[in-house]
């Protein structure tokens, strides 16, 4: 590990048309290195037929952006406070927001974690008790578990894009069949209701077969969470979300809304553990890298793009807005020694500029073959 300063990485999605605001927020307030990706968050369309009849659902998407960056520990209720502030994410369908402990473990000299100079006022009502999941599939099969994860009614997904590496390599002939194309989705839940919804995605995504993706659990230490899982013509004065919204804050939590009914979970699964490895490099950089943290035992990556906002549009001296963030599991017992691949391999050179940064996975899945 680099150093022992407790940092915490910032993740919000944001509709699209919300964006510029909440980053313009960021940047005068002090935040150097804002990371953005496109991505889409699948939600439920209710279609009414003729005259109102032949009600269905069916799946639509609605444009998001991820925004990311790392502050100290300090720092966190100030971040979570300015963003949901500035992206007015009280409102249901405006998007969520949430914090995690991260450590640093190598850094090019210019990447470091940012800090507030101006601090947000007002109070911002914040959960605490929840998880985060994610999935990553071959492309096109994102929104069938997007699906099974809106019908719980308690965390709304967001898929974004990558490229995946080293897996498919190592399944002969069944690699011509797994394209290498990957969807990434991710949600953040109820910690009481994560274990069934990460059952209802591995049975719907099939994950349980060799070469169909990868699932991990991560901890979140608290945010602020969307409820908007669908659109379509509302009669009433309040949509069914805002009524959610305040009923969670009179009870000052989410925990009203359990239901145990119906729980179910696969007892025979195999599940691990590991730490997640992300390594934030300048584009075109990423896959030397994998390789190089491959020969030191990762299993493999998968590669998304992300663009760099904050000193980097204003400094040409800084490093690369077209960056690359790969993410791998690794075992604990390979993290030092995967460092240290990455370092020799050129991570923290002018050329790579990368940051590498990680933080444990408690549970995981993938399809497994058995020794004979």
């Amino acid at each position: 590990m680099m150093n022992e300063q407790r940092l915490v990485k910032i993740t919000a999605v944001i509709d699209q048309t919300l964006v510029n605001k909440v980053t313009t927020a960021l940047k005068d307030a002090g935040i150097e290195d804002i990371y953005t990706t496109v991505a889409r968050s699948p939600i439920v369309k209710t279609n009414t037929g003729f005259l109102g009849l032949f009600r269905g659902n069916t799946l639509d998407s609605r444009p998001v952006e991820v925004v990311a960056f790392i502050v100290p520990e300090e720092q966190e209720d100030d971040c979570i406070k300015l963003v949901t502030q500035s992206g007015h994410l009280d409102i249901p369908g405006h998007g969520s927001v949430y914090s995690e402990a991260v450590s640093l473990e190598e850094s090019y000299g210019l990447c470091k974690p940012s800090k507030l100079k101006v601090f947000p006022v007002g109070e911002v009502h914040v959960f605490q008790d929840l998880i985060g999941i994610c999935c990553v599939v071959q492309r096109g099969q994102g929104d069938a578990i997007a699906r099974v994860v809106l019908e719980t009614g308690s965390a709304v997904p967001w898929i974004t894009y990558g490229t995946g590496t080293g897996v498919r390599d190592k399944l002969g002939l069944l690699r011509i069949t797994i394209p290498a194309e990957k969807e990434v989705l991710t949600l953040i839940a109820p910690s009481w209701d994560a274990e069934q919804i990460m059952e209802n995605m591995i049975k719907a995504g099939k994950l349980d077969l060799p070469g169909r993706g990868f699932i991990n659990t991560f901890k979140v230490r608290k945010g602020v969470v969307d409820t908007k899982i669908s659109v379509g013509q509302n009669s009433q004065a309040a949509s069914l979300e805002q009524i959610i919204g305040v009923i969670d804050k009179i009870q000052g939590g989410m925990e009203w809304r359990r239901n145990e009914k119906n729980k179910s979970t696969n007892n025979s699964r195999s599940f691990f553990s590991g730490v997640d490895l992300k390594v934030v490099c300048n584009e075109g950089s990423g896959l030397k890298l994998v390789k190089s943290a491959m020969a030191a035992g990762a299993s493999g990556a998968t590669i998304e793009k992300r663009r760099l906002l904050g000193k980097a549009e204003k400094d040409e001296k800084y490093i690369s807005r077209a960056r690359e963030v790969c993410r791998m599991t690794v075992p604990a017992d390979k993290v030092e020694e995967i460092n240290k691949a990455l370092k020799e391999a050129g991570a923290t050179d002018e050329g790579s500029q990368a940051m590498v940064y990680s933080y444990p996975i408690d549970k995981a899945f993938t399809y497994i073959k058995r020794k004979a």
